[in-house]
C-alpha cells in the first residue's frame, strides 16, 4: 500500500514538472505580453537557468565572438596595472567549441546584473592571480549593426564603432594567510 501510494507521487511529480518544463518551452518565445510580465518571476529563472530563452546564441551553433563581455584589469598591490583582459576570451586555445559557447552564456548571466559580475568575476581573478592587489571590472557591449548595413557588408557584424563600456566595479584582493 505504501509503495503504491509512493509511486502515485512520484509519477504525479514529474507529470506536473513535465507539463510546467512543456508550458515554459511554447510560453517563453511568447512573453512579451500582460500574462508574460506577470508570471515572468515564476517561469524567468527556469528558463534562463536550461538556457530556454530565445537568446541569439540559443539558435546559432558557431556565434563567433561574444557581442557582449567582461572587461578586467589586474592591479598589483601597489596599484600599477599588471594585466588587462576580456572573459571570455574568444581567442582562448579550446579543444572544443562548446567550452567558450558555455562561457558566452555564463558572461551574459553574469552581465544582465552587476552585482553577479563583481561577485562571481572579481573572486575567480583573484584567486587566479595571486599577485593582484586588486581587480576593476567592466561591462562591454558591442552595438549591432542592422541586418541591410551587414548583408551589403557596410558594417561588421562586430561593429568597434558602437562599443559601450560602463565601469562595474573596483574591489580589493583579499590576502590568505
Amino acid at each position: 500500500m505504501a509503495a503504491t501510494r509512493a509511486r502515485f507521487f512520484v509519477k504525479l511529480g514529474l507529470s506536473l514538472w513535465l507539463v510546467f518544463h512543456l508550458f515554459v518551452i511554447a510560453f517563453v518565445p511568447n512573453a512579451q505580453n500582460y500574462l508574460g510580465v506577470k508570471l515572468a518571476p515564476l517561469v524567468g529563472p527556469y528558463a534562463n537557468f536550461f538556457e530556454l530563452t530565445n537568446a541569439w546564441s540559443f539558435f546559432a551553433p558557431e556565434p563567433g565572438p561574444p557581442p557582449v563581455f567582461i572587461e578586467y584589469e589586474l592591479l598589483g598591490k601597489e596599484g600599477d596595472s599588471l594585466r588587462r583582459g576580456l572573459w571570455p576570451d574568444a581567442n582562448e586555445n579550446l579543444v572544443f567549441r562548446d567550452r567558450l559557447n558555455r562561457r558566452i552564456a555564463v558572461a551574459e548571466f553574469m552581465i544582465s546584473s552587476e552585482q553577479r559580475a563583481e561577485k562571481m568575476m572579481a573572486p575567480y581573478l583573484c584567486s587566479r592571480n595571486p599577485d593582484a592587489g586588486s581587480v576593476r571590472l567592466w561591462r562591454v557591449a558591442y552595438g549591432l549593426p542592422g541586418f541591410e548595413e551587414v548583408s551589403s557588408q557596410n558594417k561588421p557584424l562586430r561593429d568597434e564603432s558602437r562599443i559601450e563600456r560602463h565601469l562595474v566595479s573596483h574591489n580589493f584582493c583579499e590576502e590568505k594567510k
